[in-house]
């Protein structure tokens, strides 16, 4: 019965990442003991499911990628390089292993994801999903003007502009992650500005 209840909240509620329906957004999943009752990129936590960061108190606790800082599993974006130049730009597969798959985005936004989530699959080419086949940028299904990713500007694309809203718009929708969530780690907001801002290359 738990799992035909999880089904069907998948098929009506579920938000995920860059683009939502109007609704608010409610936990995917829920019903948990342990942090294996959970998908990728979630922890247990007062029985339910949740995308946040999780309790740590060593390195080994947390995710490949992670380390532990403060009691929570974090991530670090690439290290600044050895001469102390600039911070490194972050590079897609970077942002695709602890955004979009670690965050839980491809819950909603898989192969086949409807128009209800922006009938946008981050799951079987993510890269074009979010930049197009010519890697130019891809208009977003909620707003046709705006692209969802505009190589070298974080601040004129979707992706980067859904997760540093605080608001509900009419231009740009819900922010992402979904309310009820907690919003990305600075790190990981820090990390989709630079690889976009550095060009959003297929990296």
């Amino acid at each position: 019965m738990r799992r035909h209840a999880l089904l069907l909240t998948l098929t009506l509620g579920l938000t995920a990442c860059l683009e939502p329906p109007v609704e608010n957004g409610v936990n995917p999943v829920e019903g948990c003991v342990h942090d294996g009752d959970c998908p990728q990129g979630f922890h247990c936590a007062g029985g339910a499911c949740q995308i946040a960061p999780r309790p740590c108190t060593i390195d080994p606790q947390c995710d490949p990628g992670q380390t532990c800082q403060n009691q929570l599993c974090e991530l670090a974006l690439p290290p600044a390089p050895s001469d102390g130049g600039t911070q490194q730009a972050a590079t897609f597969q970077f942002v695709l292993k602890n955004v979009i798959q670690a965050q839980g985005c491809t819950v909603c936004h898989g192969a086949g994801a409807s128009k209800y989530f922006g009938s946008l699959d981050l799951v079987t080419d993510p890269y074009t999903a979010l930049l197009g086949a010519n890697g130019t940028g891809e208009p977003s299904s909620w707003n046709a003007q705006i692209l969802r990713v505009v190589p070298g500007n974080a601040s004129q694309s979707m992706l980067y502009i859904k997760v540093t809203q605080t608001g509900t718009t009419s231009q740009y929708g819900q922010p992402m992650p979904p309310a009820g969530s907690p919003p990305l780690p600075a790190q990981l907001v820090e990390a989709i500005q630079s690889w976009i801002d550095a060009g959003a290359q297929n990296n």
